[in-house]
């Protein structure tokens, strides 16, 4: 059975506290996510420069 996808609320919401400096299994707490779900989220390039975005420091 295929796992559900994760809405675009709960992205944004894991966005939002990884940029406030939150360890991921927190985040994975306070949004009812698994820990392999965050890390997901937060792995890759263009999620690290919104991080970034979102805690108002440049990516270079």
């Amino acid at each position: 059975m295929p796992t559900p996808k994760v809405s675009m609320h709960k992205i944004k919401e894991v966005i939002r506290l990884k940029a406030a400096s939150l360890p991921l299994r927190t985040i994975a707490s306070a949004s009812k996510l698994s820990l392999g779900a965050v890390a997901k989220i937060c792995k890759g390039r263009r999620t690290s420069r919104i991080i970034l975005a979102f805690a108002g420091r440049s990516h270079r």
